[in-house]
């Protein structure tokens, strides 16, 4: 959830009223990209190290222009 919020203040980012955030983790590194929900990627960052305990997971952020819910697939 840090890198989702610290991201939140990128211009391409802050735009995009819907976003996907997915986390790929192998060998105690990891991925996270970012998406408008259309395959577009709109942020990626490398994490050289993490303990999360999941090979993958998936987020979806919305932003109604003044508040932001980031929620599990499950839950959109």
């Amino acid at each position: 959830m840090d890198v989702v919020a610290s991201w939140q203040i990128a211009k391409r980012v802050v735009c995009e009223r819907f976003q996907t955030w997915e986390i790929s983790v192998k060998d105690n590194k990891a991925e996270v990209k970012a998406t408008d929900g259309n395959n577009t990627t709109i942020a990626k960052q490398k994490i050289e190290y993490t303990d999360f305990p999941l090979r993958s997971a998936k987020l979806y952020l919305v932003n109604d222009g003044r508040y932001r819910v980031l929620m599990l697939p499950s839950e959109y």
